[in-house]
């Protein structure tokens, strides 16, 4: 992969959900393959909750989780959408 590859993978704009793009590995135009990763508050929350047992709730909602994307073709990581519930440098 050379050096425009690279920044532009960088800059790769992400959404909450799947899109077609140009993948700047490959240069195939694709829909993005979306990959739900939990976050510390995922966890956090989880144990919060586990008193009152709705310990599964924050792993159930969608809002508590980053959002990976990739090229179903090549396979390459393009950028990950982070939701924004609380201010947090994960």
């Amino acid at each position: 992969m050379d050096n425009n590859a690279d920044s532009k993978a960088k800059n790769f704009a992400t959404g909450p959900s799947s899109h077609m793009v140009i993948c700047p590995h490959c240069g195939e135009s694709v829909r993005t393959k979306v990959d739900y990763k939990p976050t510390t508050w995922t966890y956090v929350l989880s144990c919060l909750l586990c008193p009152i047992l709705c310990c599964c709730l924050p792993c159930c909602c969608g809002c508590f989780f980053h959002i990976d994307q990739s090229c179903p073709s090549c396979k390459q990581y393009l950028g990950t959408y982070k939701r924004k519930i609380l201010k947090t440098d994960d």
